[in-house]
């Protein structure tokens, strides 16, 4: 059974057989329109577009970011989402932004000229005077259209000078925002765009394909926070079910390098070599793993006092599979107390088994904090350093992960976003700070960690079995001699 027969729209041809299917079936077009009253379009969607509708209404995040291929129908989506909102929302407003106004008009157009179709008479109703469109309409000559939602327009590029400060909205959607100039879409996000937001706690949602600018605010910015939040979705040509294996050869045919193949169709970030801290990273270093039953735990801790965010990780060495694991992390905001690291260090050790009641931690620390702590019994030691230790320890780092060495657990959110986002600065001398991952400071925990692993083997000989006093019974079980006896004399 093919996917399309769970999801029929997943067939390319499935809008124009349901507009033909509502002009014969006056029953069909009645659960139609049903539907778009309900707020609910998502019978309109493919499998994969329906994962993005469910992200957009369900988290309770407020930032979400979709990259996504070209011809996924990423924009059709949105707008479907937006309409959506609108209904379930009334008297609400969502913005949509480009790159120009003219580029969001197309967008718009584009994609709401099927869905004025399949919708109810005046459901829709722009006014082109205004740039607006009226949602949730009956058509009404006397309805009230200033009751009813609105989706209004705006342009990325020019936002703070074009007259789009001041309002509000409870959704806001920024399309192919990796195509506006960095600076641009910052300024957007922070003059205009994220005041409007601000009384209805909405939602702002990026949906994009990957800039050709590596370091653009997208990448540099947006990506590492909704890693951290949950929020980043990465959809390639290979999610697209209406596309046939021949239709994606020919994508990949036409473009005029592999770089654009990958940066275009698969969601790629061409990454530069100067300004990545660690390029060789990426997802096959990322693993759930099942810690042994033998392993030797640390804790590494990277303090960051009144300036920098607090980064630790709690991580073991693999002796069997020769894998350094970083296992669990935590992140604290900076002037976090002392009191509130050292509870934090606590709680990720008290879900491994210590093979010794001594916990090794590394942390980099102020001196009278290591004191304050190992008054406490919460002992440390600090991490070596010299001179050229920094890019010695990160040069580690990177050949560590370029011979696949070290892995880094799912659920260590924080620690996946420096690796794959970290950059230097311009000239190379300082790491780039932003919101999600402050001053790369789980990095520096993990350049710690790996600098003071223990390799040693941690399993006991014969795994403190001996032949003095265990056997291998008849079922194939080892018992020792004191059980045996403790069942004879029973």
């Amino acid at each position: 059974m093919t996917a399309d027969q769970f999801n029929p729209a997943n067939n390319s041809n499935y809008l124009t057989t349901l507009l033909d299917q509502m002009e014969t079936d006056p029953l069909v077009e009645t659960m139609v329109h049903s539907l778009f009253r309900r707020g609910d379009l998502s019978f309109l969607l493919h499998d994969t577009q329906r994962k993005i509708r469910d992200t957009v209404i369900n988290t309770p995040e407020k930032e979400i970011l979709i990259l996504c291929s070209r011809q996924l129908g990423k924009s059709f989506v949105t707008i479907c989402a937006a309409i959506e909102h609108a209904v379930r929302n009334p008297g609400s407003i969502v913005r949509i932004f480009s790159n120009t106004e003219s580029q969001v008009i197309d967008i718009i157009n584009d994609n709401l000229r099927v869905i004025e179709q399949l919708a109810p008479a005046g459901f829709i109703d722009r006014k082109k005077s205004d740039k607006r469109w009226y949602i949730g309409g009956t058509g009404d000559p006397k309805e009230i259209t200033s009751a009813l939602s609105q989706i209004r327009i705006g342009p990325l590029a020019r936002a703070h000078i074009d007259g789009k400060r001041g309002g509000n909205a409870s959704l806001i959607i920024l399309e192919e925002g990796g195509f506006t100039p960095s600076e641009d879409y910052k300024s957007a996000i922070g003059s205009v765009i994220g005041p409007q937001l601000l009384r209805s706690r909405g939602k702002l949602i990026h949906v994009t394909t990957s800039s050709e600018d590596p370091d653009h605010y997208i990448h540099a910015v947006v990506a590492p926070k909704c890693e951290v939040l949950g929020t980043l979705l990465e959809f390639t040509i290979y999610d697209n079910p209406q596309l046939l294996p021949d239709q994606i050869e020919e994508a990949k045919a036409r473009c005029v390098s592999n770089e654009q193949w990958e940066r275009e169709y698969l969601c790629k970030v061409i990454r530069s070599l100067t300004s990545s801290i660690i390029p060789e990273f990426n997802d096959s270093h990322i693993n759930a793993m099942t810690p042994p039953s033998h392993a030797n735990y640390r804790v590494s801790i990277d303090f960051g006092g009144t300036v920098d965010k607090h980064a630790l990780i709690l991580y073991y060495y693999d002796f069997e599979r020769a894998k350094i694991c970083i296992y669990d992390e935590r992140m604290l905001d900076k002037n976090s107390s002392t009191e509130a690291i050292k509870q934090a260090s606590v709680e990720m050790e008290s879900g491994v088994k210590w093979l010794t009641e001594y916990r090794t931690r590394i942390a980099d620390a102020p001196g009278q904090i290591r004191v304050d702590l190992n008054t406490q019994g919460f002992t440390m030691r600090t991490p070596e350093k010299g001179q050229g230790s920094l890019e010695a320890g990160i040069n580690m780092t990177r050949m560590l992960f370029a011979n696949s060495e070290i892995e880094v657990h799912p659920r260590c959110k924080h620690t996946i976003a420096v690796m794959r986002y970290g950059r230097y600065t311009q000239n190379r001398k300082d790491f780039v700070r932003t919101e999600a991952m402050g001053h790369c400071d789980m990095l520096m925990a993990v350049v710690y960690g790996v600098r003071h692993i223990d390799k040693s083997n941690p399993f006991p000989r014969y795994l403190g079995l001996n032949k003095r006093d265990h056997y291998i019974n008849d079922k194939g079980h080892i018992e020792t001699v004191k059980s045996i006896l403790t069942g004879f004399f029973k």
